[in-house]
């Protein structure tokens, strides 16, 4: 999920990199300066390198399937419910 959101992030940049460079009227080559070694360099830099504590742990989205699996290991369901959009744009 997080990698998608990454992604999604990753090319609104690139979108508004690239078009601030053209918007501004630098000359016709204006908008080639954002190339694939500096949306690389910038990708570096914005995703994380090492997984998170967070992300390591093995959500379930299916209650009845988490059900189950807690029985089987005889584990606890830790249920996080909320309203509204899940990155707080409500």
């Amino acid at each position: 999920m997080v990698a998608v959101l990454c992604a999604s992030l990753l090319g609104w940049v690139a979108t508004v990199f690239s078009a601030a460079g053209c918007a501004t009227g630098e000359g016709p080559g204006a908008c080639d300066e954002f190339d694939h070694a500096a949306f690389e360099a910038l990708h570096r830099k914005l995703v994380p390198e090492e997984v998170s504590e967070f992300e390591s742990i093995p959500w379930r989205i299916d209650l009845s399937e988490a059900r189950e699996e807690a029985r089987k290991s005889g584990q606890l369901i830790f249920l996080w419910s909320m309203n509204g959009h899940p990155l707080g744009c409500t």
